[in-house]
């Protein structure tokens, strides 16, 4: 019997042993879950602190702004005006006084103080208007105008070879890509076109404009029979979407041929402007 009893005693001690490790790991599990959840917490709150400080300074500019043109410092003749309407009002408004036939003195001069509203008013929404519209330090509008030619020869072109304007003298916006001889929107707009072609005496050239792999309109110059250099330019408005790349390729038929290019003159141009964005 008192074998037994010892047995349960040993039996009971372990079992308390081991209770106390599975909650000490339960614990731990705890904790690391709540540093987890401290740790996001945190990182949350530093990005709500971050987003109040950007609007913190918006708000100060335009408490800035705001003051200049209450005050007159932006040069705004208004606001110089309306100062010294004020000063005067203040001169002539009687102070309320108590009367024996009533129980206050109207001012002298409310017309002057409905005209100081009004003064007021304007100030407000011309002020409103210039932040609508904006500011040159602030425009976001993009811009793209590029023009390319060929500074060199290129010989024996193959059919639909694409012609690569190799010199690039002006790429505003970035959206003529050399090295391929593409021209990519970059934005949805109304778009100006310009090419254009010379053949040397004797020679000729013929050219397509492709819109996403389709021809949309061609070039030709043809020198020969002649002693002189012969040209063609077209010029052009196209509607592009954002994406849409237009190239210069060699027209069937004038296989074999080749181009015309010195690095001094831009005979053989590619050029587009963005007349208006949509």
């Amino acid at each position: 019997m008192i074998k037994l009893v010892v047995i349960l005693v040993c039996v009971f001690q372990i079992w308390l042993k081991c209770s106390d490790a599975l909650t000490t790991d339960n614990g731990n599990d705890v904790i690391l879950r709540r540093l987890d959840f401290l740790e996001r917490r945190m990182e949350r709150l530093e990005k709500e602190n971050y987003d109040l400080k950007k609007e913190s300074d918006h708000t100060r500019t335009v408490l800035q702004m705001c003051f200049s043109t209450v005050c007159g410092t932006d040069g705004n003749p208004n606001s110089k005006k309306l100062r010294n309407q004020n000063r005067s009002s203040s001169n002539n408004i009687m102070v309320p006084t108590p009367n024996k036939n009533s129980s206050m003195v109207e001012p002298t001069n409310i017309q002057q103080d409905v005209n100081n509203k009004s003064e007021m008013e304007s100030i407000r929404k011309d002020f409103k208007k210039r932040l609508l519209l904006g500011s040159p330090a602030t425009d976001t509008k993009q811009h793209v105008a590029f023009r390319a030619y060929t500074s060199k020869p290129i010989s024996s072109l193959g059919a639909h070879q694409i012609i690569e304007y190799d010199n690039v003298p002006l790429n505003v916006g970035n959206a003529y890509d050399a090295r391929h001889g593409h021209f990519i929107s970059p934005l949805n707009g109304m778009y100006l076109l310009s090419f254009s072609a010379i053949a040397e005496p004797s020679k000729k050239i013929g050219l397509d404009i492709v819109l996403n792999g389709s021809q949309i309109d061609a070039l030709y110059a043809d020198g020969r029979g002649v002693n002189i250099y012969t040209s063609q330019t077209k010029v052009f408005p196209v509607l592009l979407q954002k994406g849409d790349m237009v190239w210069v390729r060699t027209h069937p038929g004038y296989e074999g041929d080749h181009i015309y290019g010195v690095p001094k003159y831009q005979h053989n141009m590619f050029a587009a402007v963005l007349l208006y964005s949509l």
